[in-house]
């Protein structure tokens, strides 16, 4: 009867959990279909990730996960969730790659980076008194300071490599650190002067830069006229000093004015971070007018920062990924591409007005098919949209393939939903037929058709056919 007990206990435990995994799938396959059918509603996604993040498998979270990042790379809490979800549940292997890949698609995020580096220090390069643990480590955040060390708002990401840096005693490299740090505009620039101060004074100047230079330095301001040292060496070491501050005051001053041209941008920015919800006015025309501003001041590197920056913000609207296309169409076409196909491919997927505007840019570059195949994703998933169906158009007649533009013609007719819009269509083609084929009678037969459909949509074309 024991033995009986136990095997029915088994089995209703075995029940129990199958009925949990069972309603586990459930759940999560009620949301793949809510996102499946509305691939844009966020919150759709983000149900399917908390749905996901309770399941004992990886395989359901990794794969929703992955999704998700195709269309929302900029999220980066999802990005700190899913490494932090892999490190739990995979291995310390797999949650490294997902940082990797975390960095890789929002590069400017400085709270991505910072909780990269300490993933890093704390199951990477733990041990201290490694040497190639330490070179590692300072490799990571000269590569978080490369990518991201321009950001206005990257002081976190400068303290925490100078304090790192003062851990190891490695004081040259704290001094060149902040003298980086000086002459990159950021948020809290003041501070960072005050805390250079008082380094320079807490320590030797002897440890703060090589033997050579130390020398160089304290013979410069020590020397008298006739070439003889003057006053004692406590006071010699007190003009190192001073010659120290005096010159990264200096650069400080000349940083100081540039950051005090973007403060008033700096302080419009109230949402730096990707949300869905939509900006406000104010908050775009301030990105408009930053941009303005930065492209006007001719540092090609600092106007592609502050683009960057603003994709984070605005990735939702097009107009700030046309804008940064056409600035960079300017310097180098390629680039320009690529922003169009990461505004096409991943933001703004079903965005009609920037795929257009991919095509233009294709065709004006003679990339005629790319341009046809643009234009064909965006119609297959816009069947009766005109503007669509007019480019398409457009372009056949400009690369003389006039028996193409008829077949569109046809297609876009036989794809209109009201009488308007045939109308319209049929006006349209009227004129096609009239000035580039040069058929008046056939244009005055495609014209009278419209005009029965709907007398106002193609009365505007009247004159030039007649």
């Amino acid at each position: 009867r024991v033995e009986m007990a136990d095997t029915v206990g088994a089995q209703s435990t075995d029940s129990v959990v199958h009925s949990g995994q069972a309603e586990s799938e459930s759940e999560r396959e009620r949301h793949w279909k809510a996102v499946r059918g509305n691939p844009d509603d966020f919150s759709g996604w983000t149900q399917l990730l908390q749905a996901v993040d309770g399941e004992e498998e990886l395989t359901g979270a990794r794969e929703a996960y992955d999704a998700f990042f195709e269309r929302f790379p900029y999220c980066y809490g999802y990005w700190k969730k899913y490494a932090d979800l892999e490190l739990k549940k995979g291995s310390i292997e797999t949650a490294l790659k997902v940082y990797r890949r975390g960095v890789k698609a929002i590069p400017l995020s400085i709270d991505l980076w910072l909780h990269y580096i300490e993933f890093c220090q704390q199951y990477i390069y733990h041990s201290s008194t490694d040497s190639h643990a330490v070179e590692n480590q300072r490799r990571l955040y000269e590569e978080a300071i490369r990518t991201a060390g321009l950001e206005f708002r990257s002081d976190r990401l400068w303290q925490a490599y100078i304090d790192w840096s003062k851990v190891q005693n490695e004081l040259p490299l704290v001094i060149q650190l902040y003298d980086r740090l000086l002459a990159t505009p950021t948020q809290q620039h003041t501070k960072h002067f005050e805390q250079v101060r008082d380094f320079v004074y807490s320590h030797p100047p002897q440890y703060l830069m090589t033997p050579q230079e130390y020398q160089t330095l304290w013979t410069e301001v020590n020397q008298g006229a006739d070439g003889s040292i003057e006053g004692d060496p406590s006071r010699g070491l007190e003009r190192v000093k001073d010659r120290l501050l005096t010159q990264r005051q200096m650069i400080y001053q000349r940083t100081e004015e540039d950051v005090q041209k973007r403060w008033s941008y700096e302080e419009g920015i109230k949402r730096p971070y990707f949300h869905v919800k939509a900006l406000d006015k104010v908050q775009l025309d301030n990105w408009t007018q930053y941009l303005d501003f930065e492209i006007s001041q001719g540092n090609p590197e600092r106007v592609h920062l502050l683009f960057e920056r603003c994709m984070i913000a605005c990735a939702l609207y097009e107009e700030f990924w046309m804008k940064y296309a056409r600035y960079m169409e300017s310097h180098s076409v390629d680039s320009a591409r690529e922003i169009y196909r990461r505004a096409c491919a991943v933001h703004l997927q079903s965005k009609p007005a920037i795929h257009l505007a991919w095509a233009l840019f294709e065709e004006s570059h003679e990339s005629v098919d790319a341009a046809r195949q643009i234009l064909s994703g965006i119609g297959e998933k816009y069947p009766s949209l005109l503007s669509v169906r007019l480019q398409q158009i457009g372009l056949e007649i400009r690369c003389g393939q006039l028996d193409r533009a008829s077949e569109l013609y046809d297609a876009a007719f036989a794809s209109a939903r009201t009488p308007e819009e045939k109308s319209f269509l049929s006006s349209h083609r009227a004129g096609f037929i009239m000035r580039t084929l040069g058929d008046a009678g056939r244009a005055k037969g495609v014209l009278r058709d419209g005009l029965a459909l709907d007398p106002v949509s193609c009365w505007s074309f009247v004159g030039d056919v007649t």
